[in-house]
């Protein structure tokens, strides 16, 4: 007898083993450089913000792990202080998708330069100059999410200065009392702006005299000087307080006066007066 055996072997298709997409990797965010905001300061103040990936070396999968940055109650990214709010607006970016009140999105280009160089620096908003809110942090509270992964909590803020700006320059000016041989007065008014009270110091180069043009001995004319009705040291030891009132444009006054001089020699006499104004 004969048997006839056929053996038969056979393999299943070959398959490649895939990773699977790169979800999520671990990141932190905090907010770098200067921080401090004057109203009185020129052109924008702006937050910065670094996002820095862990050191592990991600295949370029990881572009596709969105990253996104959100206030974390749901508000608009804004940065407040209480009921007060200092007003800002998104940088333009390439880096930013288009960003919503309260969601900012990175865009391709952003996520792989996250990728590639693990550190990434992010202007995210600006502040423009001029605001005048009261004296303290603004800030916001915000969120950082990578893909699937957990969110980030971070803060970013500014601390707005004491600050006071003259409106008119705060240049020179001459105050002329005219003839003294009476008695004389004169005043001169300033426009300011402040979010604080403000301390205000004189310093009389004549010690707060007027000084003959042709010197000491033709003698010098005592004088009194007064801001918003508050007599004022012309020594510049001891100020005088502002108080505040309000963040709107005001109007300061300076007021001069000399008592009758009637034995005075002729002629003209000066002094200069140097005034500073410090929010305090």
């Amino acid at each position: 007898m004969k048997w006839l055996v056929i053996i038969g072997a056979g393999l299943l298709p070959a398959t490649s083993l895939q990773a699977a997409p790169c979800a999520t990797y671990e990141a932190d965010a905090v907010q770098v450089g200067e921080r401090t905001y004057d109203p009185a300061d020129p052109g924008f103040k702006v937050v910065t913000v670094q996002l820095e990936r862990n050191p592990e070396q991600l295949d370029n999968s990881c572009q596709s792990a969105e990253i996104e940055i959100t206030e974390q109650a749901g508000y608009s990214i804004a940065l407040r202080n209480g009921s007060h709010e200092l007003n800002t607006r998104f940088v333009r970016s390439p880096r930013f998708a288009q960003p919503a009140d309260n969601l900012i999105r990175l865009t391709g280009i952003a996520r792989r330069d996250m990728i590639r160089d693990r550190v990434l620096l992010l202007d995210m908003l600006e502040a423009p100059s001029g605001q005048f809110v009261p004296p303290g942090e603004y800030s916001a509270d915000l969120a950082m999410r990578v893909g699937s992964g957990p969110p980030v909590s971070f803060r970013v803020s500014l601390f707005v200065a004491p600050s006071v700006t003259l409106l008119d320059g705060g240049a020179s000016r001459n105050l002329s009392l005219g003839d003294v041989s009476d008695g004389g007065f004169a005043r001169s008014d300033f426009l300011y702006r402040t979010n604080s009270s403000l301390l205000v110091t004189a310093y009389s180069d004549n010690r707060g005299t007027l000084l003959h043009e042709d010197g000491e001995a033709f003698g010098r004319v005592p004088y009194t000087a007064r801001i918003d009705g508050k007599i004022i040291d012309l020594t510049g030891q001891s100020p005088v307080t502002l108080p505040f009132v309000d963040s709107r444009q005001r109007t300061g006054t300076l007021a001069v006066n000399v008592d009758p001089q009637p034995v005075a020699f002729a002629g003209t006499y000066r002094d200069t007066l140097t005034i500073t104004f410090t929010a305090n």
